[in-house]
């Protein structure tokens, strides 16, 4: 733990010095590249192949894609490499950026399909939809449920004072912590 803090200045002190680094669209075209290079390997996204279930011919792919990234270098990936040298990049690496991406992806699909009327903005398109929608048949969707029971969601515009009175009544009817009741979790997306 002592060496951490070195090794994080060293970190951000070698980003500073690799200006290609800051370049939005330059991490947009390695993220395209590397989603171009995971939609052709079938065992990472998709649980009815064969070899989904199966950790060696994942780590197979993961190994070829790393190679196939690191084989791709610019400006910025030649910064990287660098950079990379001094901090060991791995397969490791590619598994957490897919991960990141595969979540922010799942985020993006869960604001876009909520109903209209239903109180949020409309956000600007992930950059990445179009190139990850290949997951889309491989992404389930869980049954959305609220914690708050139908009618504990009105409000009153009685003041606070009486609503305290009739929560004390309410509590008073209460026998025992058994009659808590919990509700099941919220919609979320999952990618297997």
């Amino acid at each position: 733990m002592k060496d951490e803090p070195d090794f994080n200045i060293l970190f951000v002190s070698l980003i500073e010095n690799e200006k290609a680094l800051y370049d939005y669209t330059c991490a947009a075209d390695f993220n395209i590249l590397f989603v171009s290079l995971i939609e052709n390997e079938k065992a990472l996204y998709d649980y009815t192949c064969a070899d989904y279930s199966n950790r060696n011919a994942q780590d197979r792919a993961w190994e070829s894609i790393a190679k196939e990234v690191s084989g791709n270098r610019n400006a910025q990936d030649r910064a990287w490499e660098s950079i990379a040298k001094e901090v060991s990049e791995s397969v490791c690496d590619c598994k957490e950026r897919w991960k990141n991406l595969r979540a922010c992806y799942s985020r993006y699909l869960k604001t876009a399909k909520l109903p209209s009327g239903s109180g949020t903005r409309r956000k600007k398109p992930y950059y990445l939809a179009e190139f990850l929608s290949f997951l889309e048949p491989f992404t389930k969707s869980r049954k959305q449920s609220g914690n708050l029971g139908g009618d504990s969601t009105t409000f009153s515009s009685q003041p606070a004072s009486l609503l305290q009175t009739e929560d004390d009544e309410q509590n008073a009817n209460i026998d025992s912590p058994s009659s808590i009741q919990y509700a099941p979790c919220s919609q979320t997306f999952c990618l297997q």
